[in-house]
């Protein structure tokens, strides 16, 4: 980490407050405080040994009416005064970058802004999303510029013009000065639209930390996350920047994304929710959010195209949600879950939760049309069973599963040691919730269900059981299907089935005849060559070790990359 991004470190000292950055140091009176800190701000960014990045986000989406890169304002109002405000002493500070993301289908901007394109000093990375109506890429766009590393983000519009000069030093001054330092959001005068909410807005990198590797809440497609980064930091923590003026041009192209009004019944509970997050993050119970660092040089550099973005075909709300899981330990495996999964040619939206930099980076390489959500873990090997990093790792798995009910979406859960070899969604019943079998009956609890692949329908019931799930999940990390059986058999009205232990077999029963680990667990029931061929899911568990499982793949020639 370099020292720059150590700025802001705060001692009151007679209602002065001592501003300290390596090898410099500022007092500065609270009621003059603001140009001295810019001041400062430029000083000690300009220091560092190397510059942290600055992303300027924006998503744009072309009309059909445009031919040459002057139609749009993107091209001929955005670009333009970005590179007019920025002053050569914040570009000596900081490195920044523009990111811009689009729809895979936008033909006029993957021509313009074609692979490796840069305004000048200014370069540009693209991040290309499905086309999903009324559905604006921002937080695909984020993730883009999170995994590169950037330290600020800075979100505007494809028509808004920076009026400003030296803009940069202001938005990041005002942040280092919240309490604690670059926790909230800023955002800059704007006279157009809805001048109650911040329609721009700027944060810190501690702000997608905080959400889990989100920039906004996923229940909203684009039209209330200007109300939600508002509410979740007003006041204290949420200001408008009077001498930061930038001018939204509607004018030019009006609305070019359908409004989804339905969504507004998701905003109170997602403000109240994010408001208890941020509060419960200042006062160090989350203990989990990332640390503030640099990804390694595995990431590509600006300039590139890259990921994430969504493979799916149809409407989300039409199918279930495919969700896995994976760090770089189990980077391979979740290389062979897809190599399966891509030959049955589901039409369904899959989301891969990134456990860490390094695969973060390496997904949005290697598959850049998947939707890549970057989870608040940090540890990149291949955990043992029981470990500490084990736990703590599939503890996280409610609240990723949970995210996704609360956007309305039904959720199929799978662990990367499955192989798919044909569609499972065709055996999921109507049920809340429906599992993998690991015993029939165990610990009290019958049937005992697994908790590496289940389907989740999206109602009020499986709702409050993930709920549960994750809140018991926080308090400690843990093994976290001993919970889950214990909280779901509790609920009376939960509707709940089992996948048939045939067709869904777990490794005990597809890859071993007897119990290899002994204890209490049934025997497995026989899973003869005839039996094998109507199999729809394996699941390689029961057995620990990364090269075990494998191996065990390798063996039975389910291991195809």
């Amino acid at each position: 980490m370099s020292s720059a991004l150590s700025l802001g470190t705060q001692c009151q000292f007679w209602g002065i407050t001592l501003l300290w950055w390596p090898g410099r140091c500022a007092l500065l009176c609270r009621a003059m405080w603001l140009p001295a800190l810019v001041a400062a701000a430029v000083a000690a960014a300009a220091a560092a040994s190397d510059r942290p990045i600055v992303a300027v986000c924006t998503c744009a989406r072309s009309m059909p009416a445009w031919q040459k890169r002057d139609d749009g304002s993107f091209f001929s109002i955005m670009v333009p005064s970005l590179l007019k405000t920025v002053s050569d002493a914040e570009r000596a500070a900081w490195d920044v970058r523009l990111y811009v993301g689009i729809d895979d289908d936008d033909l006029f901007f993957q021509k313009t802004l074609p692979n490796g394109t840069a305004f000048g000093w200014l370069p540009v990375t693209l991040t290309t999303v499905p086309r999903r109506r009324g559905r604006v890429p921002f937080n695909e766009n984020a993730a883009t510029a999170h995994a590169a590393g950037a330290e600020y983000f800075v979100r505007v519009n494809d028509d808004t013009e920076f009026v400003t000069p030296g803009w940069l030093s202001i938005g990041v001054a005002a942040l280092r000065a919240m309490t604690p330092p670059n926790v909230g959001v800023v955002g800059p005068k704007c006279e157009e639209g809805n001048t109650e909410i911040l329609t721009h807005d700027m944060t810190h990198r501690t702000h997608m930390e905080i959400f889990n590797g989100l920039y906004y809440t996923s229940e909203f497609s684009a039209w209330w996350i200007d109300d939600w980064i508002t509410k979740v930091y007003e006041p204290g923590r949420m200001r408008v920047l009077q001498n930061w003026v930038v001018k939204h041009h509607l004018h030019l192209h009006g609305t070019r994304y359908a409004v989804s009004q339905s969504e507004s019944k998701f905003l109170v509970s997602a403000i109240e929710r994010g408001v208890r997050t941020v509060k419960e993050w200042c006062s160090g119970r989350i203990e989990t959010a990332l640390p503030s660092v640099r990804v390694p040089a595995t990431v590509p550099p600006a300039g590139t195209q890259m990921g994430p973005a969504q493979i799916s075909v149809a409407d989300p709300k039409l199918g279930w949600t495919i969700l896995v899981t994976v760090n770089n330990g189990y980077y391979d495996f979740f290389r062979n879950w897809w190599a399966h999964y891509s030959r049955l040619k589901m039409p369904n939206r899959v989301v891969v939760v990134s456990e860490d930099d390094a695969v973060h980076a390496a997904l949005s390489k290697d598959y850049p049309t998947l939707t890549v959500e970057r989870s608040s873990l940090t540890g990149q090997e291949a955990h043992l069973y029981d470990s500490k990093g084990y736990k703590a790792m599939v503890s996280a798995r409610a609240q990723y599963i949970q995210r996704h009910l609360q956007a309305g979406e039904d959720v199929l859960y799978a662990d990367v040691d499955t192989v798919w070899l044909s569609d499972p969604t065709s055996h999921i019943g109507p049920e809340d919730l429906v599992a993998e079998i690991d015993n029939p009956s165990f610990n009290g609890v019958s049937p005992y269900y697994c908790t590496g692949f289940m389907a989740i329908r999206n109602n009020a019931r499986s709702r409050r059981l993930i709920n549960l799930w994750d809140r018991a999940l926080s308090k400690e990390p843990q093994l976290n299907q001993p919970v889950f059986n214990r909280l779901l058999h509790a609920m009376k009205d939960l509707r709940h089935s089992g996948f048939s232990r045939t067709l869904f077999p777990s490794g005990m029963q597809y890859f071993d005849k007897t119990n290899p680990e002994g204890g209490p667990w049934a025997p497995p029931q026989e899973i003869g060559t005839t039996t094998k061929l109507n199999v729809v899911v394996v699941h390689n568990n029961f057995i620990q070790g990364h090269e075990e499982k494998k191996q065990r793949f390798i063996r039975a020639k389910l291991w195809i990359i």
